[in-house]
Order: structure tokens, then C-alpha cells, then sequence
């Protein structure tokens, strides 16, 4: 039985079939929240480098800069928010800080030494 609305039918609800069905595409699902869409996804999309949460254990520089100075070693045993070496970038001196407590198990760099952003600076433990 077809569904008559205002000079439009429409064939039942299981007589009707995706567009990448009926084409034959090779769609992906997409679910947001309740809703389930077929869709067809950019190469742009498909080639994307994945999210992946950051790991607080990692330090990172944020800024390309200069490292000026450090203030500890390897396998000290620091508490979250002490300063671990000074960061030079746009004629800038900023300290960076340790975000977990812990031992601090690598230093990635070293005094003098020129970083580009997101180079992993030390790491805990």
C-alpha cells in the first residue's frame, strides 16, 4: 500500500532502498547519536591521520623554539606543575612544566638544541 500526501506517494517504508544501493556504490555508515546515515566519504576523509587522545605521560613542545635550559635529570621524581626547562621561541622564555607527577624516566633533548613543534620532549613514568 503506497502513502498518498498531497499529490505525492510514496512507496512503503520497506520497498524503499539507499541510493548506494540502487546505484551501487560502497557507502560507509555513519551513526550521530540515534540516527544511522549511508554515506559515501572523501578520500580527504578516508586518508585523515585518526585522533588519538594525548598521553600526559609525553611532554611536548607546543611552540617551535630553543631549549635554553634544563633544570632536572633523568629519574628524578618530580610532582605535577614543577618546572622542567626553559623553552625559547619568538624571543620568549617559556617554562615548561611537568602535568603528572612521577619519575621522569627520558629527557628527549638537550641544552642549545632547536625543536619543531609536537617533538617529544621528555617522557614519565
Amino acid at each position: 500500500m503506497a502513502i498518498n500526501s498531497k499529490n505525492k506517494t510514496f512507496p512503503p517504508k520497506k520497498e524503499i532502498k539507499s541510493a548506494c544501493e540502487t546505484m551501487g556504490l560502497d557507502c560507509k555508515t555513519l551513526q550521530i547519536e540515534e540516527t544511522v546515515y549511508n554515506t559515501l566519504l572523501t578520500k580527504k576523509f578516508q586518508n585523515r591521520k585518526v585522533y588519538k587522545p594525548v598521553d600526559p605521560k609525553m611532554i611536548l613542545s607546543y611552540i617551535p623554539g630553543t631549549i635554553l635550559e634544563i633544570f632536572v635529570k633523568e629519574g628524578k621524581k618530580l610532582e605535577a606543575g614543577e618546572p622542567i626547562l626553559i623553552l625559547e621561541a619568538m624571543k620568549m622564555r617559556n617554562i615548561v612544566t611537568i602535568p603528572v607527577s612521577g619519575k621522569l624516566k627520558k629527557i628527549y633533548v638537550k641544552e642549545g638544541e632547536t625543536i619543531p613543534k609536537n617533538f617529544l620532549i621528555a617522557e614519565v613514568e
